[in-house]
Formats: C-alpha cells, structure tokens, sequence
C-alpha cells in the first residue's frame, strides 16, 4: 500500500496524496492504475465516485484531464467477482 487514510480524510485531500501525479504522469504519456481495494462498505465506491457536494478521484481526475485540452485514452472498469466490466461501454462484460 502507497497510503492508508482514515475516516476523517475527505476525498480532496486522498485526490491529492494518491491521484494527482498519476494523472500528471498520464498527461506526460505514461500508464497508471488507481486501484480502490477493501472489504464490502469500506468506501471505495465513495471514494472512485463520490458525491456532487465532495467528488470522489474519477471526477477529480477528468477535471484534471480536460484543464489540458489533451487528447486522452480512458478506461473505466470494474472488477467484482472474478468479473470486469467496462463502465463507460455498452458491453456487460470484457
């Protein structure tokens, strides 16, 4: 594990510590992974997604993406019981 936070940190301050240089990396042309790992209620729907009143690292990330104007590639898929899923295509499974 990079980081661990704990019940107090909001989803701006894990953007900064975890995602931001991922996506400045990726906008230089590397590859990068964000991974939310744990048990069933532990958050990370929260904190992928989050709320319109705290946006979780997905929104924060495309934010961060368009400020560029830079052309992109993107995927957006979840894994959950040996099944991934592609969240922004039509098909139900990869």
């Amino acid at each position: 594990f990079d980081d661990v936070f704990d019940v107090r940190a909001d989803n701006a301050a894990v953007y900064e510590q975890v995602a931001k240089d991922f996506v400045d990396d990726a906008l230089r042309g590397n590859s990068g992974a964000l991974i939310a790992y744990g048990q069933t209620a532990s958050g990370k729907t929260h904190t992928m997604q989050g709320t319109p009143e705290s946006p979780g690292l997905i929104p924060r990330a495309v934010v961060d993406v368009f400020k560029t104007h830079q052309r992109c590639r993107v995927s957006y898929v979840e894994s959950y019981n040996e099944r991934v899923r592609d969240l922004l295509g039509d098909a139900d499974d990869l």
